[in-house]
């Protein structure tokens, strides 16, 4: 199994690569559906996205959000991809998301429910989050 965050910079550099492809006119279909889905509804929040960087194209990653947007007035947008809204606490795909109810309420069985659950809805989650 992959770590989370081996996932979550992968998702962060497709979802990037995507959107660079998509500026130069060329096809995404060969990304993720994940990663189409987030692309899509970036892009439908920010029409006029000129250029796209990463995080991991800076020097200091963890200093920088997921993406950042440049559109057409030049105004530079920051994106996170992974952004708890409201007072959330607990991220779908965080390891002790994964085992809680198992720990606290010593319910295997709700456990393996819930892990299936969010594994199915994990893309919906992301792009929401956004």
């Amino acid at each position: 199994m992959k770590k989370p965050s081996t996932i979550g910079k992968k998702h962060v550099e497709d979802v990037g690569r995507a959107l660079n492809q998509l500026l130069k006119k060329q096809p995404i279909n060969d990304f993720s559906d994940p990663v189409i889905k987030t692309v899509n509804y970036i892009t439908s929040l920010f029409p006029k996205v000129q250029s796209v960087s990463t995080k991991y194209e800076q020097m200091n990653p963890d200093e920088h959000a997921d993406l950042t947007l440049v559109v057409k007035n030049g105004k530079r947008i920051n994106v996170e991809l992974f952004l708890i809204k409201g007072k959330a606490t607990i991220q779908p795909k965080n390891l002790g998301a994964k085992s809680f109810l198992e720990k606290y309420f010593k319910s295997k069985e709700l456990q393996v429910v819930f892990n299936e659950y969010m594994n199915q809805k994990y893309c919906v989650l992301q792009v929401k989050s956004l």
